[in-house]
């Protein structure tokens, strides 16, 4: 009767990854015979009739240190404006990494004295730093140790190590040279350099100013006596382009050099099986169920109701029945005879003809577990 025993039981199960994708285990004891495996599936989507349908919907994470110099977050900072990409897509990538520069609370200084003798202007112009927020209280959060990602419309089911919302305050912008040393004689005048590119004139610049220097004329222009001495001139003339942004994004404490996929939280856990299970369980159905009959005859054995609480073993006979353990599944006794006569077998519900018979599970055993 031991190709009634299982050589090995293996159960299946499902957890969730580190990324919230449903993966395959299985947790086994023993050794694989043909024929002879118990597979007993825990849980999974073969099992899920009667909960939701899991849902797969997934996000891919890629970062890019955010503690790094201005210019290196430039290039970053640039594919994340909106404004940026719409101009991009309609000026062949322009601006480029190189074309405007990321403001990080430096000041342009402006001094009108070239020529030493002259009497101009200097003015100062401080731009604001880049400032990364929590975007829910605006309190101020250090780059140190952060991850941006980068890749675009975060779900707000995203969970990642360390994740954090916050805001990205800033300013890019572009300052073209325009005039210099423009004299109202015609004398010495230089040529205006050449009009800012078409995708600069159709950017939508939040700021346009105009940085114009102006001082008293250069000594040798002095001479020239046939004209009205005039008391300015335009020395030098600046275009200032900007454009103050506030992006939402995502820091993390953990790294993502290559794209990662995060899945959707379920709406329900999978059932694990406890440490052990598979073995306690080929431990408990390791016995052979024995049928047959016992007779016995004498009057003391009329009460056989007692019989069905034993265990019966049988010795003079082959060594394994001796520890068979068989159990009893029926008494019957002649009264005629005198004959008690047991009839040994497992109980109905485990009374089966096939070790494939043995495995069959009733579909009240289909359980799933919802929190």
């Amino acid at each position: 009767m031991g190709e009634l025993v299982a050589s090995r039981v293996e159960l299946t199960y499902y957890t969730r990854s580190g990324t919230g994708l449903p993966t395959p285990q299985v947790q086994a004891d023993g050794v694989a015979a043909p024929g002879k495996v118990q597979v007993i599936a825990i849980s999974g989507p073969e099992r899920d009739t009667f909960v939701p349908k899991d849902d797969l919907d997934s996000f891919d994470v890629q970062t890019v240190n955010a503690n790094v110099t201005i210019g290196t977050l430039r290039p970053t900072i640039l594919s994340m404006l909106p404004e940026v990409v719409t101009s991009r897509a309609g000026f062949a990538g322009k601006p480029g990494g190189t074309d405007v520069t990321l403001a990080n609370g430096e000041t342009l200084d402006f001094d009108d004295n070239k020529n030493p003798s002259s009497v101009g202007s200097s003015f100062s112009l401080t731009m604001p730093a880049l400032t990364m927020v929590d975007a829910a209280t605006g309190a101020a959060v250090s780059r140190i140790g952060k991850n941006l990602v980068i890749t675009p419309d975060a779900p707000d089911w995203l969970s990642l190590p360390g994740m954090q919302r916050v805001k990205l305050s800033g300013r890019i912008y572009v300052l073209a040279a325009q005039t210099s040393a423009k004299s109202p004689y015609g004398v010495s005048d230089n040529i205006d350099s050449a009009p800012p590119p078409a995708w600069a004139n159709a950017f939508p610049w939040s700021l346009k100013q105009s940085m114009t220097r102006s001082g008293d004329p250069p000594p040798y222009w002095m001479s020239i006596t046939t004209f009205p001495q005039p008391s300015f001139y335009i020395r030098h003339q600046n275009q200032l382009w900007a454009l103050d942004f506030e992006i939402e994004a995502v820091v993390t404490t953990t790294a993502y050099a290559a794209l990662t996929s995060f899945y959707k939280p379920p709406e329900f856990e999978y059932l694990t099986p406890p440490a052990n299970m598979a073995k306690a369980l080929r431990s408990m159905q390791s016995w052979t169920p024995c049928r047959g009959t016992l007779t016995r005859k004498g009057k003391e054995l009329c009460n056989g109701a007692q019989m069905l609480n034993c265990k019966f073993n049988l010795s003079g006979a082959r060594a394994a029945l001796a520890t068979m353990g068989a159990l009893p599944k029926a008494v019957s006794y002649d009264f005629r005879s005198k004959e008690l006569s047991i009839e040994l077998g497992p109980p109905s519900r485990f009374d089966t003809r096939s070790l494939a018979q043995r495995f069959r599970q009733p579909a009240q055993t289909n359980i799933t577990y919802t929190p």
